[in-house]
Formats: structure tokens, sequence, C-alpha cells
């Protein structure tokens, strides 16, 4: 079916040149183009014409899918990035404070109290590490999957 689609405008073109030259629209055409300029304008020339006029339309549009196409690939990808880059950015703040926290529990001055609160701290950062290795792992994947498609 997207065969069929996608050369619509050719299939509309050649059905109407063969109505023009099937139903003596040629003729007429041909008499009211040779008023205006003697050439051998022939029903076939006429239907050439109507055809090249439906090929341009068609080529437009593919054109212009193509275009559509490589520009929603290009936002996506755009996106993702912005994504990856969040996470990452997330990723190196929350290693930043695990890398302080533990720092603060090695320290021998702290209160036992204190040190678990680090701990704490260092744990719940450590989880959203995961986290934001999985937002990474995830993007990675849409754009992976963005990738495969436009190869088919």
């Amino acid at each position: 079916m997207n065969a069929l689609r996608d050369s619509g405008w050719l299939l509309a073109g050649a059905v109407a040149a063969l109505l023009i030259g099937g139903l003596g629209l040629g003729r007429a055409a041909t008499g009211a183009l040779a008023t205006i300029a003697p050439l051998p304008w022939g029903a076939i020339g006429v239907g050439l014409l109507v055809f090249a006029a439906f090929a341009g339309m068609h080529f437009r549009l593919q054109l212009v899918r193509t275009l559509e196409r490589h520009r929603d690939q290009l936002e996506r990808s755009a996106a993702a990035s912005r994504l990856i880059r969040s996470a990452s950015s997330d990723g190196r703040r929350w290693l930043r404070v695990v890398q302080e926290n533990l720092e603060l529990v090695s320290d021998a001055g702290q209160a036992e109290r204190e040190r678990r609160l680090y701990l704490e701290g260092a744990r719940a950062n450590a989880d959203k590490l995961e986290q934001a290795f999985e937002r990474i792992d995830g993007n990675r994947q849409r754009l992976d999957e963005l990738d495969a498609a436009d190869r088919r």
C-alpha cells in the first residue's frame, strides 16, 4: 500500500494522460494551443505535458516527505542528546556528593550519628547514580532505534 501511495501522483498523471488522449480532449487542447503557438501539438504531446506536471507534483511530494523525516530525526536526536547530557550532569553531581559524604564519614572527628547520616546520604545518591545510568541507557537505546528505523 505504501508503494501505491508513494507513486500516486505518477499514476494519476498516467491516467490523466490516457483520458486526455482517449476522450479527444487532446484535439481540443491542440486546437487551442495551435492558436497560441503554431507548433505540432498532438494528443500525445499534451498527455506528456500533463504527465510531466503530475510527475513534478510526485517528486515534490517525495522531497517534502524526505525533508520532514530528516527534520524529525534531527529534532529527536537533539532531544535525546539533551536528555543524555542532563543525565550525565546529574550523575556527575551525585557522584561528587557520594565522594564528599564518604570523605566526611572517614573523618575521625565525626560523631556516630553524623557518620550514619553521611552514609545514608551516600547510599541515596548512589541510587540516584543508578537512575542517571538508566536514563542514559534508555536514551542511547532510543537513538539506536531511530538509527535502525532510518536504515530500513
